[in-house]
């Protein structure tokens, strides 16, 4: 084992490079960290965790198929007119976590994530991050129509591993490896 000491100072230090943690490093961007460090023990094949070996399919509450659309602007008309979207509320969302945890997850926690899972999908396509139908969910084909799962809509494009390169590279300016760490730096914030 290789112990390095660091002589340098950071605003925040993100342990990890998965979504949970790429996120953190680019929200503490914006709210004005300058120096912000992520640092990532696994090695390149392997950072990130679980998204990287899954298509990272997001449950959502949102109002139905023409707020999908902003999602999914590359989409021609007659495919579009083809995928059916229906809105997916609080309630259900709710209702799903529910059934999912049994009743386990901490009320607070349920709640913050439900209502604040819009805003965190418009930040994510804000940021830059591209989207496709969900291809992970279960959807069915009727009269030539594609009905989507309730809560599932969208997905990054080209599934977790390139959701886990867009959060890495859109913030930083460069990285590097010493030590199995993943070290990387956000580019200055602009003057004015």
């Amino acid at each position: 084992m290789t112990t390095t000491k660091a002589s340098q100072s950071f605003d925040v230090v993100v342990v990890g490079a998965g979504t949970a943690a790429l996120s953190t490093a680019i929200a503490a961007h914006e709210l004005g960290a300058k120096r912000i460090v992520v640092l990532e023990k696994a090695p390149e094949p392997e950072f990130g965790g679980n998204p990287r070996f899954s298509h990272s399919g997001f449950r959502w509450v949102q109002s139905g198929k023409d707020e999908v659309r902003q999602f999914l602007p590359d989409i021609d008309q007659e495919t579009w007119a083809k995928l059916e979207f229906r809105p997916y509320t609080e309630e259900e969302f709710h209702d799903h976590i529910s059934r999912a945890t049994r009743g386990k997850m901490k009320p607070e926690l349920q709640e913050v994530l439900v209502s604040e899972s819009n805003a965190a999908m418009h930040w994510l396509l804000d940021i830059g991050m591209k989207w496709e139908p969900d291809s992970g969910s279960a959807h069915m084909e009727v009269g030539g129509k594609f009905y989507f799962e309730p809560g599932y809509s969208v997905q990054p494009l080209d599934g977790g591993l390139a959701q886990l390169e867009c959060l890495r590279e859109l913030p930083l300016r460069s990285h590097r490896r010493r030590d199995g760490l993943l070290l990387g730096q956000f580019p200055p914030r602009p003057v004015g």
